[in-house]
């Protein structure tokens, strides 16, 4: 009983370690940055701008999104929940649009962990 006694009091340790590992890890990323993307897509601007635009049909083209519900518009701004998966859903205001050239998206939760916006 003495070995399961000790290799109780190591995994215990380990998970701590772990755990203090894995916050100061997160702790030490910026709170504000940001990430650029680019690619070229063979399709007029305006085709891929309706796509991108048409947040109710965003499942059929991101496999990550499982469903869309799209709300009320907010001032004319389209607004929509995507569910991602395992009871995780996102709410989204589109805050400026600019067809066939810019689209803002802002993660519209006050109650999420993160936010910010996407420029499309």
């Amino acid at each position: 009983m003495k070995i399961f006694g000790r290799i109780a009091v190591i995994l215990l340790i380990v998970l701590v370690v772990a755990g203090v590992l894995a916050y100061a890890d997160g702790a030490s990323l910026p709170v504000n940055h940001s990430v650029s993307v680019t690619g070229t897509v063979q399709a007029p601007p305006e085709k891929v701008f309706a796509i991108i635009a048409n947040v109710a049909n965003g499942a059929s083209w991101r496999p990550a999104v499982k469903s869309v519900t799209v709300l009320a518009p907010d001032n004319d701004r389209d607004h929509w929940i995507e569910d991602i998966g395992h009871g995780q859903k996102m709410t989204f205001l589109a805050t400026r649009t600019e067809a066939p050239s810019r689209r803002d998206v802002l993660l519209d939760d006050p109650n999420a962990s993160y936010g910010g916006t996407w420029i499309l």
